[in-house]
């Protein structure tokens, strides 16, 4: 990321000035830092993703508390010179020349309020067994990861489902390594972590129904050390197999009555605990193989109330997925009696997960909304404070590519304002007008 930074730098400047300045490797520099002229010497930020940019008359010097955030500074300075960035490519852009007499810098320091700002999508979608769809669709793809780094994106989300035979689609990573955009792997894998053609021989694997017949659908018997020692053996080898997996979540089936199991041993365990019990086994082979991986536990349909008993692992995050909630009022907003639920609950998860909480948004989801324009601005930004000020530090936001472009474009940018934004009073959030087909009216 730190060369890919200092490579946009001089590709943006030579545009906007018709000079091109070179670069070169310092060693004399300090780590994670970029300097034009003679910049003045800073120390660098430690908090993460934080950013400096310290001007003066005789040059500029940009420090990070890491190559990624030095990239982000770099986005930052082109924007306050009149840069405009698109989601639709390069081509869209706005990149104004700077004045005959030059222009002037401004000193900026930025800390993200969330330490994770991911965009999530179902690997599905992306069609990546007919190599011809696929292929007219990476450009759009492209040019949105150009985006995700141009606004302070750091982590992207594969989601499998079990009719899914690929965690990740391999042209875009790439892109996520210059960018420093962790990809994430998993989903609702659970069906596969146990493969199904394993029934014949092993039902006692497989969860029961509530009549207590075993059966091939939904997850597993979590009373069965075997499934559980054949899932966590699993999850390791996807971790192994891609190194480069910033985060595994590791859910259940895709069901509101989630496929859980209902035998005599399983009973005594709410839906929550069987679910909590795999992520925990999971991390714990992860931590003994030496993979010092987060992995997600799903609050989600059946899940979301916190009836839990058992405590998660230190590597196990809370991820909350509200997809019943009301858009028609934020979070914590006290005149909507549907979201009272879903606050209390969240704010139990972040307290039995010792804040170790993600939140899973569909701001961008155009399954949810039908495909229809919702503008949710106001919510977004109303419940990304309260998120935060409920001790959450990571947020992602569900979309489905040009689709959920088309229809909720203010959505995407106030989720990039608001996840970027610092917090408790040390700065606003700032949201560009992106331009594209659909802006040039």
């Amino acid at each position: 990321p730190l060369a890919f930074a200092a490579d946009e730098l001089r590709r943006y400047l030579a545009r906007m000035s018709g000079v091109e300045i070179a670069v070169a490797p310092d060693p004399a520099l300090p780590p994670r830092t970029l300097r034009l002229g003679a910049g003045p010497e800073v120390a660098a930020p430690t908090a993460a993703d934080a950013f400096q940019l310290a001007p003066s008359e005789s040059g500029i010097t940009l420090t990070g508390a890491s190559e990624r955030a030095v990239l982000h500074g770099v986005y930052r300075m082109l924007e306050d010179l009149g840069c405009v960035w698109s989601f639709h490519g390069a081509a869209h852009e706005v990149v104004p020349s700077l004045p005959a007499g030059g222009a002037r810098v401004a000193e900026a320091r930025q800390q993200p309020g969330y330490a994770v700002r991911a965009y999530v999508t179902d690997i599905h979608t992306y069609h990546y067994h007919e190599p011809e769809v696929l292929a007219a669709r990476l450009p759009a793809d492209l040019a949105f990861t150009d985006w995700m780094g141009k606004s302070g994106a750091n982590g992207f989300l594969f989601i499998r489902h079990p009719f899914d035979t690929d965690l990740t689609i391999p042209a875009l990573l790439p892109e996520f390594r210059r960018r420093g955009i962790a990809p994430e792997y998993g989903g609702h894998v659970l069906p596969l972590l146990l493969p199904r053609e394993l029934f014949a021989d092993h039902p006692e694997w497989f969860p029961a129904a509530r009549d207590g017949r075993r059966h091939d659908l939904g997850n597993l018997c979590t009373a069965s050390p075997e499934a559980m020692a054949r899932i966590a053996a699993a999850a390791v080898g996807y971790a192994r197999l891609h190194p480069e997996m910033g985060v595994l979540h590791v859910w259940g089936a895709d069901l509101f009555d989630g496929g859980w199991c209902h035998c005599g041993a399983c009973a005594g365990w709410s839906v929550q605990d069987q679910s909590l019990r795999v992520c925990n086994a999971v991390a714990e082979a992860l931590a003994h193989a030496g993979l010092d991986l987060p992995v997600c536990y799903l609050a989600y349909h059946d899940t979301i109330e916190p009836d839990l008993t058992l405590a998660p692992h230190p590597r196990v995050w809370v991820e909350f997925a509200p997809r019943e909630r009301c858009y028609g009022h934020a979070l914590d907003d006290a005149a909507c009696a549907r979201n009272a639920r879903y606050r209390e609950s969240f704010d139990r998860h972040v307290e039995l997960f010792g804040g170790r909480a993600r939140v899973f948004e569909y701001y961008g989801d155009a399954i949810l909304f039908c495909g229809i324009a919702v503008p949710l601005t106001a919510v977004i930004a109303a419940d990304l404070a309260y998120y935060h000020r409920a001790g959450a530090r990571e947020i992602s936001f569900l979309q489905f590519g040009a689709f959920s472009l088309w229809a909720h474009p203010l959505n995407f940018l106030e989720f990039a304002a608001q996840s970027t934004a610092a917090r408790g009073g040390a700065g606003a959030a700032r949201a560009r007008v992106p331009l594209g087909p659909e802006w040039e009216a």
